[in-house]
């Protein structure tokens, strides 16, 4: 859902989650998450919210205090800390950030152990960009409403949180899957003339073995997937921006605009235009 706390601005987003009994018991598990793009004048403070944050910043910066130190969260870097604890976070000018709140069986161990090693609570270089494809990834399947599976969600957690753990260590190298690798890929290049076997091509796969392990595993075809990516960024766009409808389906890899124009409307359920002038 779209975001409107104060100094949010237009085009963020807001995720609640009710995670079942068994992943409050055994697993990692997400309260709430999204992507907030601020401006001055946001400004959390809270005593005890009851979970812990992960989170990167994209654009600018963001303030933080908690257990009476001050960080501050620069572009590229992430941040992981304890929100059961007085804290606070804020914006003192335009600033964009991914976000996960959670909790888990040993997140408290793991974050006082990460803090006591790195005297800090941020986490910059090679592995913060990991931490941000984490992110982007488990913030992805709330976008799209697919493939939200408590299990693979809590190993997703605590891939994260293995980062921030060994930040001191080499970077782990974790090889993708096939069809991870084909997301970001599309991630990365949904604004172009994309085909199924060009996707596959990048992942070294034939078009049909892609295209049903592809399925198999995200639940939708690649082209749906494709598809899918490239209205979230419409969205994105018509809310953020003032872009034309025409320059936005060029950006997003559609060469007409009717083209893009009728697949918004089929898909989305209003007209790009309507869209924008929603009052939401």
């Amino acid at each position: 859902m779209l975001a409107k706390d104060r100094g949010v601005l237009s085009g963020s987003q807001h995720f609640r989650i009710e995670a079942s009994e068994t992943a409050r018991r055994l697993l990692y598990y997400i309260t709430d998450c999204g992507q907030y793009f601020c401006e001055f004048g946001y400004y959390i403070q809270r005593d005890d919210y009851g979970r812990f944050l992960m989170l990167y910043v994209t654009r600018g910066k963001l303030n933080v205090k908690v257990e009476g130190q001050e960080y501050v969260v620069h572009e590229g870097e992430a941040a992981f800390f304890d929100c059961h604890v007085n804290h606070t976070y804020y914006a003192d000018g335009f600033t964009a950030f991914h976000w996960i709140h959670f909790n888990g069986s040993n997140s408290a161990g793991i974050y006082r152990t990460f803090k006591e090693k790195q005297k800090s609570i941020v986490l910059a270089g090679e592995k913060a960009a990991k931490v941000y494809e984490v992110l982007q990834n488990v913030i992805s399947r709330y976008v799209n409403n697919t493939n939200i599976v408590e299990s693979t969600i809590s190993t997703e957690l605590y891939q994260c949180l293995m980062l921030f753990l060994f930040a001191d260590e080499e970077l782990m190298q974790e090889a993708l899957s096939p069809v991870e690798q084909a997301c970001k890929y599309i991630k990365d290049h949904y604004h172009e003339n994309l085909s199924v076997k060009e996707i596959g091509d990048s992942v070294g796969l034939s078009p049909s073995h892609f295209s049903r392990l592809f399925k198999k595993e995200t639940g939708v075809s690649p082209y749906e997937y494709l598809i899918t990516e490239r209205m979230n960024q419409a969205k994105h766009l018509l809310r953020t921006t003032s872009l034309s409808v025409k320059q936005i389906g060029y950006a997003i890899g559609y060469q007409g605009e009717s083209n893009f124009t009728n697949t918004f409307t089929e898909r989305i359920g209003l007209s790009p235009l309507n869209y924008r002038n929603y009052k939401w």
